[in-house]
């Protein structure tokens, strides 16, 4: 107790609550104030709540609606197992559907399997240099393959198991390999792969499984009409409990370079001798939208329940004057 009074200062505890009671008297309590010189006390209290609540209420509402305001926790990333290896069965059952790494194909390997697409892509030079290098040495990745054509991707989803690999292109796969790296940077994962930083690993591809299918992100090349996509999101709608969605980031240790001062430092390689790292996250959907909405729904509760005071106090001020004016005749 001591320790929170202490902590209590000036800016922002104290003025934060002065701001606040300082609108509160002069927005809502101003206008009070007129509405009870007008009205009375009793009334004017009715009618000034049942306008803040009412007000509240709406505002919520686009709150509820958009995500934004007072809300929950935003969905987020847990980390629920770092595998070192794929030799054995992991603890999450559905990661052993997907192939292990070494079992993929070789990512020069699938686009050989493509010449025409491969041949469009030999033009650009930075890619070919990926290509041309000694395999042991090469930074190609099945992510970079299924980059080229939406056909690619989905030949290699087929292989793996009911899991499904991002483009490079995919929006989702940055928050994914961001929350990766943040398990990776914990105490606890650094004492188990003896990682300090990300310039220590080297990031290969990111696959999903489960979750709605409303939720997958339109890539270029892969448009559907307003009728498929209307579709998909009615199904999504009536689907109300959300499966759950899984993904796995693979990565490996990286080769260590001598650093030359004069001139710019190597791009980060694999090492091709060591065993894949996995990291297996599962997708926490979080309350987002829960805490508007629940500030929603008491908002028009007191909106609804002050109406009512109102109506019925108009009601008895009727009943009243009715009967005054039965006593005059």
């Amino acid at each position: 107790m001591t320790s929170m009074i202490a902590a209590i200062t000036f800016d922002p505890t104290i003025r934060g609550i002065l701001v606040m009671a300082v609108a509160t008297v002069v927005l809502p309590g101003s206008i009070f104030m007129i509405i009870s010189t007008n009205t009375g006390v009793k009334s004017g209290i009715l009618i000034a709540m049942t306008g803040l609540f009412g007000w509240m209420f709406l505002m919520s509402s686009v709150w509820w609606m958009y995500g934004i305001g007072l809300k929950g926790r935003d969905p987020s990333w847990q980390a629920i197992e770092v595998n070192m290896s794929r030799e054995a069965d992991t603890m999450t059952e559905e990661v052993n559907s997907l192939p292990a790494p070494e079992d993929l194909p070789d990512p020069i390997e699938l686009l050989d399997r493509y010449p025409d697409i491969k041949a469009t892509a030999m033009e650009d030079p930075a890619f070919a240099s990926l290509v041309e290098k000694d395999p042991e040495e090469h930074r190609l990745t099945l992510s970079k393959v299924v980059s080229l054509d939406p056909e690619i991707r989905a030949d290699l989803n087929e292989e793996l198991g009911g899991w499904r690999i991002l483009s490079e292109q995919d929006t989702r796969r940055g928050e994914t390999t961001a929350a990766a790296d943040a398990v990776l940077a914990s105490d606890r994962s650094t004492s188990l792969t003896g990682f300090a930083g990300t310039a220590d690993y080297f990031i290969e591809d990111v696959f999903y499984f489960g979750g709605k299918e409303a939720n997958e992100p339109i890539l270029p090349g892969e448009e559907e009409s307003l009728i498929s996509q209307g579709w998909t999101r009615l199904r999504s709608i009536v689907e109300v409990k959300n499966p759950e969605l899984y993904s796995v980031v693979t990565l490996r240790q990286a080769r260590n370079f001598e650093a030359d001062p004069s001139k710019p430092p190597e791009p980060t390689q694999p090492r091709t001798d060591v065993d894949a790292i996995s990291v297996i996250q599962l997708r926490n959907l979080g309350n987002k939208r829960f805490v508007p909405a629940l500030f929603t729904i008491i908002n028009l509760v007191l909106f609804l329940a002050f109406a009512y005071l109102l109506h019925h106090r108009d009601k008895v001020e009727m009943q009243l004057v009715k009967a005054h004016e039965q006593e005059k005749s």
